[in-house]
């Protein structure tokens, strides 16, 4: 037997009858696992020898295994978390696309009624909190109803769409809200604007449709205007109510289509 194994295996008798060992072997250079026990009546040592390659194959075959399962799971869990990062990006996409459909006036693009509903109150109560004031503004087509019946409703909805770009195009302040507020009507909320400034944005808006020179061959001024009415009031004097500078809005546009139309009126709230 080899001189090792038995200078390794007095080395553990010394210690304990029965137990396990390990020695490289000196003629094959072999690393072997021995179990051994000593008979006690007759001094003899049964030992039984597996080289660590072949102990640790069962265990090297399931670590494989093991090892290429988690690689299939985690090559797995990747792909799927691909396809659930990119499914939740397009339905965050599509919920972006459909709040600005539910937003916008789907023929000039400005905010609908909807949203004009929503901005009034938030915008009043935030003027109200900065003890500010507020303006409104009601825009409405001179004789659209006549530019309908004989240029015909697709020209008469290209007509809103490049008036709605006017009315966009004339605002001053990042924070002033255009919205189509029905039909061939027209509504600005002009938060901390004072009379004379909403005045003055009223008149811009009357002077720039005019230049705009939209024919109207049905129309006493040849081509396409507006009528604005004014509105204005302290914003803490409103607030919870604002259909009354709605109301007085409505007023004025009432005075200024009676005045002869193509121009402006003021209502206080």
């Amino acid at each position: 037997m080899d001189r090792l194994i038995l200078v390794t295996r007095a080395k553990y008798l010394k210690v304990q009858n029965t137990g396990i060992a390990s020695s490289v072997s000196r003629f094959d250079k072999i690393e072997r696992i021995y179990a051994y026990e000593k008979n006690r009546r007759y001094g003899l040592v049964t030992t039984v020898a597996v080289s660590i390659d072949e102990a640790l194959s069962p265990w090297r075959k399931q670590a494989i295994q093991l090892a290429a399962l988690i690689l299939v799971f985690t090559a797995t869990l990747i792909v799927a978390s691909c396809f659930l990062y990119s499914d939740l990006s397009r339905k965050a996409r599509d919920n972006k696309a459909l709040k600005i459909i539910a937003s916008e006036d789907a023929l000039t693009g400005l905010y609908n009624r909807r949203i004009f509903d929503e901005k009034i109150l938030s915008e009043i109560a935030a003027c109200a909190a900065k003890d500010a004031p507020v303006s409104l503004l009601l825009v409405d087509v001179d004789y659209f109803k006549k530019y309908n019946d004989n240029y015909g409703h697709p020209e008469g909805d290209r007509c809103l769409a490049l008036l709605g770009n006017c009315l966009r195009e004339s605002l001053t302040r990042d924070n002033q809200i255009v919205a189509r507020y029905g039909g061939e009507e027209f509504a600005l909320i002009l938060p901390e604007t004072d009379i004379q400034e909403a005045l003055r944005l009223a008149q811009t808006i009357i002077r720039y449709v005019f230049s705009q020179q939209i024919e109207h061959a049905f129309s006493p001024f040849g081509r396409v205007t507006v009528s604005v009415g004014v509105s204005s009031a302290r914003a803490v004097n409103i607030a919870g109510s604002q259909q009354n500078i709605i109301n007085a809005a409505d007023q004025a546009l009432y005075q200024a289509k009676r005045g002869g139309r193509n121009r402006h009126a003021f209502v206080g709230a």
